[in-house]
């Protein structure tokens, strides 16, 4: 069971549901901007495109990995993540916790990353250790309706994780890129004409567990 109680002054995100598409990266992108832009929710990119770095987490036996590959009812994924290069500036903890169909995200801003003691006294029944990097440019939109956000993440790539490596990029190219739509449960009316105006698969797409296949 996964709990909160020893993490102080975070912040959780309401439930929301999140569904993704993959693309190969050789796709124009030029077109698939066309694509959200003449999209009729009215998509328009709300600030300035950022890079994301994560370290995730995971256990000795991978079961962060294993509940996401079985579909687990309730499952949740550990990683530290910042913007851009410096990480003392945006740095912070995150849980994205899955219950069925719907996600949570909970954050704490961190001044430095966690170490393995910080990480067994927060869950010590876990074993938490870092697994892999990876590191994206991400790109934000917003519906007119304010009801729908879009993300696309563009120039993937992966690495394995070691303390000499910490602040270096990832350096394994992945072949995809990814698009996630992320809205309340309530506003799933109108998700299916937005998806076909895509004209992209759906995809059950994470980005740590294909980190893991491409790397181990």
């Amino acid at each position: 069971m996964i709990t909160l109680q020893s993490l102080q002054t975070i912040e959780s995100s309401e439930y929301r549901r999140e569904i993704k598409f993959t693309y190969p990266s050789t796709l124009d992108k030029k077109s698939v901007c066309a694509r959200i832009l003449l999209n009729t929710a009215g998509f328009q990119e709300i600030y300035n495109g950022r890079s994301v770095h994560s370290l995730y987490y995971d256990t000795p036996d991978f079961k962060m990995l294993n509940d996401t590959l079985a579909g687990t009812f309730l499952r949740a994924k550990f990683r530290t993540r910042w913007y851009n290069n410096d990480p003392s500036l945006s740095l912070q903890f995150e849980i994205k916790a899955k219950r069925g169909q719907v996600n949570q995200k909970h954050v704490k801003k961190l001044s430095e990353f966690p170490t393995a003691r910080d990480l067994k006294l927060l869950y010590p029944s876990l074993l938490l250790k870092p697994i892999a990097f990876v590191t994206y440019n991400r790109r934000y939109f917003l519906s007119q309706c304010n009801c729908y956000r879009l993300t696309l993440d563009t120039e993937i790539k992966f690495s394995k994780y070691s303390r000499e490596n910490l602040a270096v990029h990832p350096s394994l190219p992945y072949s995809h890129n990814v698009i996630e739509i992320k809205y309340n449960s309530n506003d799933e009316r109108n998700v299916t004409k937005i998806t076909n105006q895509l004209g992209l698969r759906l995809s059950k797409n994470s980005k740590y567990s294909s980190a893991i296949e491409n790397l181990f």
